[in-house]
């Protein structure tokens, strides 16, 4: 039986590498942005030539393109949504029901019958109080959106720079605190783990190809080396030396940004590994809700 697509949505600060995790797990399927800078990432960090993607000025816009573009691709992303939303007038009971129509009318549909994975990227906004009801900190949305738009989404993941973490700073929080909205009902990611998308996904069940074959190949070897690791702390000298041997085997072909991809997606799936099999991989915070 073949694995549910999820519909994911993360949200998070500026600059904290939301894009880059898009464009990685859509590389090969479409991306649909309010802005076309917010893709550079895929030319630079990630050493991509170009990703298809189409720029929308309007929610409206947005639902038209989704239902056609998205049922032909495997990935389909939507990077700043909060932008789009912001460019689509004041009507707020307007914008709610377009909002909450992009989930449950137009992408729940796409997925369920072509198999579509969705994956949507918004900024972040603290916890406040509308029409004197209590919002969660969450997706930057109008009114009482931030908390019926999660309620839609398989997998709810707040994107978070923890300066103090030991082994890496940027983080996924996968389980909702009581002032942050987050939640994964398919279980696919670990609370407080790396920022990669496609490591989860790929453990999960899903099927993904890096954008050359010799990366996989890498990341496989990679990741075989890792797992053998009593501490994973001291990845650094089992990746090193296997980096440099693949730079300095055909430095035009086995570029560094796309090296460094390979390597790290075998060092995340292997941590994802450790976070499943142990019950207390890293130390929760006292203010974490299960549930």
């Amino acid at each position: 039986m073949s694995k549910l697509a999820p519909i994911i949505g993360i949200y998070g600060k500026a600059k904290i590498g939301k894009s880059s995790q898009l464009i990685e797990l859509c590389h090969s399927g479409a991306i649909a942005t309010g802005s076309s800078s917010a893709l550079l990432p895929g030319q630079t960090f990630l050493g991509l030539p170009g990703v298809t993607s189409f720029i929308v000025d309007n929610l409206k816009a947005l639902r038209k393109l989704v239902k056609v573009e998205a049922p032909k691709h495997k990935y389909f992303g939507i990077d700043y949504l909060t932008q789009i939303v912001n460019r689509s007038g004041r009507d707020w009971k307007s914008l709610n029901a377009d909002i909450i129509g992009l989930i449950y009318e137009d992408m729940i549909p796409i997925r369920d019958k072509h198999g579509t994975c969705f994956c949507i990227t918004l900024h972040e906004q603290e916890e406040r109080i509308s029409s004197n009801k209590r919002i969660r900190g969450g997706p930057q949305l109008p009114g009482q959106a931030p908390e019926e738009f999660s309620g839609y989404l398989d997998t709810v993941l707040r994107a978070s720079n923890e300066e103090t973490m030991e082994l890496w700073p940027f983080v996924y929080w996968s389980i909702s605190r009581p002032k942050w909205i987050a939640g994964d009902r398919l279980s696919i990611f670990p609370d407080i783990c790396p920022m990669n998308i496609v490591a989860g996904l790929k453990l999960y069940g899903l099927e993904w190809k890096s954008p050359h074959s010799w990366m996989d190949g890498l990341s496989a070897k990679l990741h075989g080396e890792l797992r053998g690791l009593s501490d994973i702390t001291q990845w650094r000298d089992t990746v090193k030396p296997i980096i440099q041997i693949a730079q300095d085997k055909d430095i035009n072909k086995y570029t560094l940004p796309l090296i460094k991809w390979a390597a790290r997606n075998a060092l995340h799936m292997t941590f994802y590994e450790r976070a499943r099999s142990v019950d207390k991989w890293l130390e929760v915070p006292n203010d974490v809700v299960i549930g």
